[in-house]
């Protein structure tokens, strides 16, 4: 991770639980979308999801999310809305599938596919806020 990205690395003290992520993620899933839209990435199963973001002066102001219902996939989502507030566009771009799986051991194997997911996602609303502030 990049020196410059506070916050992309969770410390040892704080251990997260899928499942609080998840019930704070169920609130956010509900919540009105931010004004940049990234465009929605499904599997091939049917999983969706797709991030909304505001930015400020090129730093991620808030994140939004509609995502299926699914506990990974909307622990994951949950994990990125409370991860980027405050950091550079650049600096959200490095966290990674890889990292999420670190950070949420609990999620089982099977479902840890949601990781990519859910950066992909993420990924896509990153690339239309850049395109957003050049337009």
């Amino acid at each position: 991770m990049a020196e410059n990205a506070p916050g992309l690395c969770c410390s040892a003290s704080q251990r997260l639980t899928v499942g609080e992520l998840f019930e704070r993620g169920l609130r956010r899933n509900r919540e009105q979308e931010l004004s940049i839209l990234g465009t929605g990435v499904e599997s091939v199963d049917g999983i969706y999801a797709r991030f909304s973001l505001d930015v400020v002066e090129g730093q991620v102001a808030g994140v939004g999310f509609r995502v299926t219902t699914c506990t990974a996939l909307v622990a994951y989502a949950e994990y990125i809305a409370e991860l980027m507030p405050g950091l550079r566009l650049e600096a959200a771009r490095e966290l990674s599938a890889t990292k999420l799986v670190e950070v949420l051991p609990d999620v089982p194997a099977f479902r840890r596919d949601r990781a990519v997911l859910a950066i992909a996602a993420f990924r896509s609303v990153l690339l239309a806020a850049e395109s957003d502030q050049y337009a």
